[in-house]
């Protein structure tokens, strides 16, 4: 019986209230049905009758730390889908069983069932009423959390990247269970407040629902619905002032509010693309807000940053888009007006010129295993597929086979090269490698994504020892530079010292081969 190992406290703060509520009057009501509880208490089925003519399947995966509930992955057919009413109606109907049998029969004869004893129903309450009791209940969580609450909301400060300009500064919600003793266990859920505060799951404290109607007017990010571009510093204090704010993961001591830092805007070269702004406080993270805002990573102190610059306008200025090298001046002559002399200093400064190279190529071969895209998996199950990825090193610069100019232009570690290839080097290094038996990857494989387009390999498996064996110590003293990764699956073993082998007979028609080392042991 699950009841055995659990109560109804330790499962309540996994859900909204709203949930809860009507879970629980779902449960009173007898919608529960085709109840199973695996034998090991980590699973629960059911079907739970609402509103619509067929009741939904309710799939519920309860996850144990320390003897503990640790989470519940409650996933239904219903259009909410997860941890909804019918989840709480199943697991509250499982914990009041007293056996754990398939309940096949009709909810009204269920307590003539021998190992069943059908709960006193409680009285069942208009739908507005229901919803009143729920708000009226929201309004008194207070700040600090209840003996009887054990899952916290923590909140998840991060820097988000956006293609090598600023990062901005943003915030993810974590819901994690507090172990008995005083620890956060390992395990972290994403939370989901949803648009109404009233309705925020039962360990969300009165901060928490302020928070979450200031999260409702930030920005979310594209792809990553649960993380909030936070640009309100008000906000972001509210959010410190928790006690429950972590810098990327909840393994660090809680945030604390600092004294305001200095700091100074710079332009620098982002990438090959332009150039960008960037916030630069000594000895800490700086992230895009308004105004600024820095991270002591050790420490775990945050606080503002003083630009000397309005915060408003020191956002703007964090807040550029890349400026292309041939556009540097022209952006720089126009900001110059809009901005008054006093603010000048900000303004970006000519780019430093790209530095040329003009040498020979390093040919650079990498022996990898590649990895079909996802839609060939539509068709069959293909397995990775060893390939060679050639490119050419100039210099600190790295030129891809499917770079098509002659003269390019690569960003490498804050710096511009300008490269003028050395189209005939290339294509005897090519040349060099089908010699050796090397075929176009695409057309031994035919499922290859278009990073892998231009790549190599061999038509047999045993041709990859060969060349290992035989010419890839050729191509190293021709000038080739030969990685092989991890995961790739042809290698030499290579002995550090010299060895000696004997051939003895054992009797039957094959021959053993024991190394020995010089002066060791067989």
């Amino acid at each position: 019986m699950l009841s055995i190992i659990l109560k109804q406290d330790d499962i309540v703060d996994f859900f909204s209230r709203s949930a809860w509520s009507k879970g629980s009057a779902y449960q009173a009501q007898g919608r529960v049905s085709a109840l199973e509880v695996s034998d090991d208490l980590t699973q629960v089925h059911a079907r739970v009758r609402g509103s619509e003519r067929t009741p939904y399947r309710v799939d519920i995966f309860l996850r144990y730390s320390h003897d503990e509930l640790d989470d519940i992955d409650g996933d239904c057919t219903c259009p909410v889908g997860y941890n909804c009413k019918h989840v709480a109606a199943a697991l509250i109907d499982a914990l009041r069983r007293k056996g754990t049998a398939v309940d096949a029969a009709p909810a009204s004869r269920q307590g003539t069932l021998p190992g069943f004893a059908r709960p006193q129903q409680a009285p069942v309450l208009l739908p507005e009423l229901n919803d009143w009791l729920e708000k009226v209940g929201g309004s008194i969580r207070g700040n600090d959390y209840p003996a009887d609450v054990s899952q916290r909301l923590l909140y998840c400060v991060q820097p988000h990247a956006r293609e090598g300009r600023m990062p901005h500064l943003a915030v993810s919600l974590l819901s994690v269970k507090l172990r008995k003793d005083g620890t956060l266990s390992d395990h972290v859920s994403r939370s989901n407040p949803g648009s109404d505060p009233d309705r925020a799951p039962a360990f969300y404290r009165d901060a928490d629902q302020d928070i979450v109607v200031g999260l409702s007017r930030e920005y979310q990010t594209y792809g990553h619905q649960d993380v909030y571009l936070i640009r309100s510093v008000g906000l972001f204090r509210q959010i410190v002032d928790t006690g429950r704010a972590y810098w990327r993961d909840h393994k660090r001591t809680p945030l604390q509010w600092g004294a305001i830092r200095e700091g100074r805007i710079e332009w620098r070269q982002a990438s090959k693309a332009g150039m960008a702004s960037h916030l630069v406080v000594e000895g800490a993270i700086a992230l895009d807000s308004e105004p600024p805002v820095y991270v002591e990573e050790a420490s775990g102190v945050v606080g503002t940053v003083e630009t000397g610059l309005p915060a408003r306008l020191a956002h703007r200025m964090l807040s550029a888009p890349l400026i292309p090298r041939a556009q540097v001046a022209e952006v720089a002559r126009r900001l110059g007006q809009k901005l008054p002399p006093v603010h000048h200093g900000v303004l970006p400064a000519p780019p430093v010129a790209a530095s040329a190279i003009d040498e020979n190529p390093t040919p650079v071969l990498r022996l990898m295993l590649a990895r079909p895209p996802a839609s060939a998996y539509y068709y069959s199950a293909i397995a990775p597929m060893p390939v060679a990825h050639l490119s050419f090193r100039y210099g600190p610069a790295e030129i891809e086979l499917s770079e098509k100019t002659t003269q390019v232009e690569v960003f490498h570690n804050g710096q511009v090269f300008a490269v003028s290839r050395r189209r005939a080097r290339e294509k005897e290094a090519l040349g060099r490698l089908a010699d050796l038996g090397f075929n176009a990857a695409i057309s031994v494989y035919p499922f290859l994504d278009a990073y892998h387009r231009l790549d190599l390999t061999f038509a047999e498996p045993y041709d990859w020892l060969d060349f290992l064996n035989l010419h890839a110590g050729e191509l190293r003293a021709q000038g080739f530079e030969i990685h092989v990764d991890d995961d790739f699956p042809y290698r030499l073993a290579e002995s550090a010292r010299a060895f000696d082998a004997e051939f003895e007979s054992s009797g039957i028609d094959w021959f053993e081969l024991a190394p020995v080392p010089a002066g060791g042991s067989r």
